[in-house]
């Protein structure tokens, strides 16, 4: 074995004074953690003295962790842990910044900076839904019959609140959540249909027809805590050939960028409060990649937006936080004075 670089054979230090070898009763192990037949890194994990036949049971439930974060790893598509961590680490700063903001415009910043910022897009737009307030009474979520209409914008050329880019972006806004909604309704007929099929073989009943998703219904709203799965959907300006949608039409005949697609930002119902729209001039690789990470904004991002509307909606919540902000300031001055 050739010695390091700048060492002598003579210099390799004798084996029990390596730090690597374990001089203690604890029990230890070194166990590679391997994405696509390439080690990422190694989990060491020490164990407290205790008796030989634990010691198997132990390596057992090691190699169990080592597998779930190996599904985890080729899931996200990572290839270095390091950078895992870091994303992991700035997407809990993120989520400790949302924590008690109240505040909409404070909100809004964030969402869409955050976002541009991990994803790499060349603009990110956040897109609001007028009437969101309105509809927190009932069973029903009515994302459809919402104008989206833009909140803030962050990264290159941002987009103006008011002007035409703005109405574009409202109707591509429309436009992707009504290619999911034929999407889920797509999903939910298979699936109906093969359950169909599998309950003839039991007792030769059919199942009811289930009703298709379509544009302008009233959707029944997902249970509390349940997060259903989205995909995204992109358009391209190299697609223009291709007879597209008039809302993308007009997406590309006033915005400056050459392909999009967005992001549902949801409440704890998962109704739709807001749709982040990710824009890019380049090839949309990278972009796409960092996408599949950032799944957890839609509802970490939604819950906090959700939040904010509703305040914003109400001024006496409002007026009654302010009051609560001064009392201490109003107390500090009448010490002072006095």
């Amino acid at each position: 074995m050739e010695p390091l670089h700048g060492l002598q054979t003579g210099d390799t230090p004798a084996p029990h004074r390596l730090p690597i070898f374990n001089l203690t009763d604890y029990t230890q192990f070194f166990m590679p953690i391997t994405v696509r037949s390439n080690v990422t890194g190694v989990l060491q994990a020490w164990f407290i003295p205790g008796a030989q036949e634990d010691t198997q049971t132990r390596a057992l439930l090691l190699q169990h962790s080592i597998a779930q974060m190996e599904l985890y790893l080729r899931a996200r598509q990572v290839t270095d842990i390091s950078e895992e961590l870091v994303r992991i680490s700035g997407y809990g700063q993120f989520v400790e910044g949302l924590l008690g903001d109240i505040e909409l415009s404070s909100i809004e910043s964030k969402l869409a900076e955050f976002s541009q910022k991990t994803s790499q897009a060349a603009r990110v737009s956040l897109l609001v839904a007028k009437g969101y307030c309105e509809h927190l009474g009932t069973r029903e979520d009515p994302k459809f019959s919402f104008e989206y209409a833009l909140a803030c914008s962050a990264g290159q050329q941002p987009a103006m609140t008011g002007s035409a880019q703005d109405k574009a972006l409202g109707g591509l806004a429309h436009y992707f959540l009504e290619i999911a909604a034929k999407e889920r309704a797509e999903v939910k007929r298979r699936g109906a249909q093969m359950a169909e099929s599998q309950q003839q073989h039991v007792d030769g009943t059919k199942n009811l027809p289930l009703e298709e998703e379509k544009p302008g219904t009233a959707l029944m709203l997902t249970p509390p805590g349940k997060r259903p799965s989205f995909s995204y959907n992109w358009v391209k300006r190299e697609d223009a050939p291709i007879p597209l949608d008039p809302e993308v039409v007009r997406y590309f005949e006033e915005a400056p960028m050459n392909w999009a697609t967005s992001m549902p930002l949801v409440d704890t119902h998962q109704r739709v409060c807001g749709v982040l729209i990710f824009e890019g001039k380049d090839h949309p690789e990278a972009v796409a990649a960092a996408l599949i990470k950032m799944q957890p904004v839609a509802y970490a991002g939604g819950h906090a937006l959700a939040t904010a509307l509703f305040w914003d909606q109400r001024w006496t919540l409002q007026a009654a936080r302010r009051i609560i902000e001064l009392k201490p300031r109003r107390c500090v001055l009448q010490w002072l004075c006095s």
